[in-house]
């Protein structure tokens, strides 16, 4: 089995035994997420945060979806993230950063594509 899957069963393991318990399934996960996101273990804790979302789809866990991806420098995929975050949590206390994060995503974007998107755009006229 792939190390991922086997994250993926892991997590659904915990969030069935946490739910038994009388537990919240999605505090445990993110809980461990957040464990592996302050370790610089990004792409685990993306699975997490993704499990919890799944477990209790609440929207602060998509601004930690996107915070992954940005941190993997999946710009567009932490972009659409924070824009499901914003869409969803429209008066969130963090408004202002996440605006600020899809602005730069956007930057980041046209760094790594070496201006691709304008490019692009300006080839399609």
């Amino acid at each position: 089995m792939k190390r991922p899957a086997m994250i993926v069963l892991f997590g659904a393991l915990l969030a069935a035994r946490a739910a038994a318990a009388g537990e919240r399934p999605g505090r445990i996960l993110f809980e461990q997420a957040e464990a592996k996101f302050n370790t610089g273990r990004f792409d685990e804790a993306l699975v997490d945060y993704q499990a919890a979302y799944d477990a209790e789809p609440l929207p602060a866990f998509l601004f930690n979806i996107g915070q992954c991806y940005r941190n993997m420098g999946n710009y567009e995929r932490a972009q659409f993230f924070f824009r499901r975050y914003a869409a969803l949590d429209p008066r969130s206390f963090n408004r202002p950063a996440v605006e600020w994060l899809i602005a730069e995503m956007e930057r980041s974007k046209a760094d790594v594509y070496g201006g691709w998107p304008q490019q692009a755009a300006q080839a399609a006229e």
